[in-house]
C-alpha cells in the first residue's frame, strides 16, 4: 500500500493568505488602477493599486514560508516560486497603473 504525507492544516490565516493572493489582491489591484482612471491626475489614489500590489506579495511570500503554499499543482512551494510571483505581480500592477493613467489622459478632454 502507498504511504500517504500529511500535510498540518495551515488553519484560517493560510486559507485566507491564499484566497488573497489567488483572487482577492489582484481584484484590489485592478479596482485601484480604475479609480487611479477615473481621476483627475497623480494624486493619493494612485497609491491604491501599488499598496494592492505590495499587499498581494506579501501575501505569497508569507503563505509560502509561515503557512506551506503549494503551486498549483500541489507541489510544496519555494521561495523561488515566491520570486517569480513577485516579478509577476509587479509587472502586472506597473502595467495596470501605467494603463490607467493612459486611459485617463486619452479619454480627458
Amino acid at each position: 500500500m502507498p504511504e500517504t504525507i500529511e500535510r498540518p492544516s495551515s488553519g484560517a490565516a493560510g486559507a485566507f493568505l491564499r484566497i488573497y493572493w489567488m483572487l482577492l489582491g489582484p481584484i484590489v489591484v485592478v479596482v485601484g488602477a480604475m479609480i487611479v482612471a477615473r481621476s483627475d491626475g497623480f494624486s493619493w489614489r494612485d497609491v491604491l493599486p501599488w499598496a494592492a500590489g505590495v499587499f498581494l506579495v506579501v501575501a505569497r511570500y508569507v503563505d509560502v514560508t509561515r503557512y506551506g503554499g503549494t503551486t498549483a499543482d500541489g507541489e510544496p512551494a519555494t521561495t523561488d516560486h515566491a520570486k517569480r510571483f513577485a516579478a509577476m505581480a509587479a509587472a502586472i500592477t506597473v502595467g495596470a497603473w501605467l494603463s490607467a493613467h493612459a486611459i485617463r489622459l486619452a479619454f480627458t478632454p
